[in-house]
């Protein structure tokens, strides 16, 4: 989950940037790229960095089911280990008093 954090603060400081420092120079590739005027290129741009912020945010939720899972699977398999453990050395108890 600390992986997920780190990609997540990265990825978001980058998209500030996007919106602050290179939003006017991102803004012109979109007129470049897609031939349309300033007012829709701009309101493009907002868009796809919305997009992106969204996209971070449902990543990071699938993230957290998958350690979920992750931790719900150890925790079952611990369990299902000390249940064999315990037949066993029940078996063995039966083993000795016979």
């Amino acid at each position: 989950m600390i992986i997920c954090f780190i990609i997540e603060a990265a990825f978001s400081e980058s998209l500030d940037r996007c919106e602050d420092i290179l939003f006017d120079a991102l803004v012109l590739d979109y007129i470049d790229t897609e031939r349309v005027e300033r007012d829709e290129a701009a309101t493009k741009i907002k868009e796809l960095i919305q997009k992106l912020r969204m996209d971070i945010e449902e990543m990071e939720a699938i993230m957290r089911t998958i350690d979920d899972r992750h931790i719900f699977i150890e925790l079952g398999q611990c369990k299902e280990h000390n249940f064999y453990s315990y037949l066993m050395e029940a078996a063995r108890a039966r083993l000795i008093i016979y």
